[in-house]
């Protein structure tokens, strides 16, 4: 009796219910158009190699199938199944790689197959080394299996390789509280941005520096602009509080200066933009740099706080609208936003 590894026993299963699906309509020939009946033999001739163990004649009839019919379903899946047995996850995935690309009625199907293989830790780093290329597949891939709750370890090195799920997968942890993995996995993802190089906030000058939010700058409304070279933008019109922008921020303990650099029209005693830095979690702390009158002309305002030493490890920075003591609109340009230590007088 000829006995198949689990990761063959997998994809051949994964095979079978790939193949009932996609050939209902053409069952007979099991190609992604009205296929050549040509490839059909050297199909049946490799599934029988493969029944007698001999997977270098099979996997020959398949590579010959192909050629004949590079769409073929079925020996598409064969030689994948083929390629895990002796060891050659590359070729799996790049063969299930490619009908995902050419086969677009069934994606879905392909991709359940990169999602099984990339599930195994022995073909893993075969997937993982694909997405380096940035394949069709990717962030697909990437979305699939945060919704499947993968394990953790390959959640991050498959976001890793797939910057724009960073923003996704970071924002999971934070829902489930993991702050500090959110933030080194952050680090990560920045390839080895020393830490002492980072100031807060990232990208204070508003270049549209590479980085997922939360810790870079994370859009909340649609009255708010990252215009790299000018500056963030916020048109507020009221008529309760507003959230333009934010972003998480890891300063340590201590005193500080938060100075803004803003243009932009307000009234005195009118509705106005503040920066407002709070605890993460929040605690009740709160300081707001607050410009009474903003103007067309550009000014630096300042406002200094003191960044608690308990539970504050992690700081959310925002611009907020807030209501006056009479209907006004407001719009700001902020050209700059530091924070820096403070020396105590």
């Amino acid at each position: 009796m000829i006995r198949r590894s689990p990761a063959a026993l997998l994809i051949a299963l994964a095979a079978i219910a790939v193949l009932w699906t996609m050939t209902a309509p053409t069952r007979t020939n099991g190609a992604v158009a009205a296929g050549p009946l040509a490839a059909e033999p050297l199909v049946e001739a490799a599934i029988a190699y493969t029944a007698l163990g001999d997977h270098a004649r099979s996997i020959a009839a398949l590579d010959a199938a192909l050629r004949r019919s590079p769409r073929h379903r079925q020996a598409t899946l064969l030689r994948a199944e083929a390629a895990l047995a002796v060891g050659d996850a590359a070729r799996a995935v790049s063969l299930i790689g490619e009908m995902y690309t050419i086969d677009d009625p069934n994606r879905d199907a392909w991709l359940g197959a990169l999602v099984d293989i990339a599930r195994r830790p022995e073909h893993r780093p075969a997937v993982l080394s694909a997405l380096e290329t940035g394949p069709l597949w990717a962030v697909p891939l990437s979305n699939r299996l945060i919704d499947d709750a993968a394990p953790p370890d390959l959640l991050f090195e498959s976001a890793r390789r797939t910057p724009p799920v960073q923003e996704r997968y970071l924002h999971g942890l934070l829902q489930d509280g993991r702050i500090e993995h959110a933030y080194l996995a952050w680090l990560e993802f920045q390839q080895g941005q020393p830490v002492e190089d980072l100031t807060w906030p990232y990208d204070g000058v508003f270049e549209g520096l590479s980085g997922a939010a939360p810790f870079n700058w994370r859009l909340l409304s649609r009255q708010a602009e990252l215009a790299p070279g000018d500056g963030l933008h916020a048109a507020y019109f009221g008529p309760g509080p507003t959230v333009f922008a934010e972003q998480i921020l890891a300063a340590p303990p201590g005193l500080y200066r938060l100075s803004a650099t803003m243009r932009g029209r307000s009234e005195p005693g009118g509705a106005t933009l503040q920066w407002v830095v709070r605890c993460m979690p929040e605690t009740g702390f709160e300081a707001r740099l607050a410009p009474a009158t903003l103007t067309e002309q550009a000014q630096t305002y300042f406002a200094a706080i003191e960044i608690p030493a308990s539970d504050c490890s992690f700081q959310r920075l925002s611009i907020e609208g807030v209501p006056g003591a009479r209907a006004s609109r407001a719009s700001a340009v902020t050209e700059q936003i530091r924070l820096r230590p403070d020396a105590p007088d």
